[in-house]
């Protein structure tokens, strides 16, 4: 049977240099798609004056497992999601081989890699807020992967190698010491028992994509979570 999934654009957000998205109405440009990774990216404003967007629907007759970002793995909902909830850093939106480059999304730039590859620090962008206009914080990062170990997410194994993973894995919940958030800064601080080549792929995934540290730790597939994206789910109808 057929599912059906509302969504709609936000009424005023400003251009992800290099990824080309563009939330019109708020004076902007197109952001070129050749625009180089460390292209400044202005932040994600909370919602103005702007003139409305159409409300679009999908239907789908394949299968979505969820439109959860810290539970959903199949193809399907993926296509949904990937522009509803931004990850600190994620993959150009442009075609061919540049669209497997990195860039910053939610992250001010690059991650400072030191330790020997085991330490990651990170910047969120000033002024970010999620769609229902609340601040999105560093700490919500750090809330976000831990609570991926309480929903038992299919993502948690890409965080096995922080610190700390191992008592969160095993408790199914709590604090992972190797994650550190400073609000007032914006800064993040991942901490890795082994250096990992490919870590930066992890923070690109949706399963680090930031959601409010008050977020349930149960499926919020029919009651959405508030986005970080140009794009917003209003409802959802298995």
């Amino acid at each position: 049977m057929g599912r059906l999934i509302r969504i709609s654009r936000l009424r005023c957000l400003a251009p992800l240099a290099g990824l080309g998205i563009l939330a019109a109405g708020c004076g902007g440009g197109v952001a070129s798609q050749n625009s180089p990774p460390a292209a400044a990216a202005a932040p994600i404003v909370k919602a103005g004056s702007g003139p409305s967007f159409s409300v679009f629907r999908v239907a789908q007759d394949a299968s979505i497992d969820y439109l959860d970002p810290g539970l959903t793995y199949g193809p399907e909902a993926e296509n949904i999601i990937w522009n509803v909830y931004l990850p600190l850093l994620g993959y150009r939106h442009v075609n061919g081989a540049g669209g497997a480059t990195i860039v910053p999304y939610l992250a001010k730039g690059m991650p400072t890699v030191t330790d020997g590859g085991r330490k990651y620090t990170l910047v969120l962008r000033k002024g970010l807020k999620y769609s229902n206009g609340q601040p999105v914080k560093a700490t919500d990062f750090k809330a976000t992967v831990e609570r991926d170990f309480k929903l038992d997410s299919p993502g948690a194994g890409y965080f096995y190698n922080v610190v700390g993973s191992d008592t969160a894995r095993t408790t199914k919940g709590g604090h992972i010491s190797g994650i550190a958030a400073d609000d007032a800064t914006g800064r993040i601080t991942i901490t890795l028992n082994t250096p990992q080549g490919d870590f930066v792929n992890v923070l690109a995934s949706e399963f680090a994509a930031p959601v409010p540290a008050s977020a349930s730790a149960s499926d919020t597939s029919t009651h959405p979570l508030p986005a970080t994206g140009p794009y917003v789910i209003q409802s959802y109808q298995p």
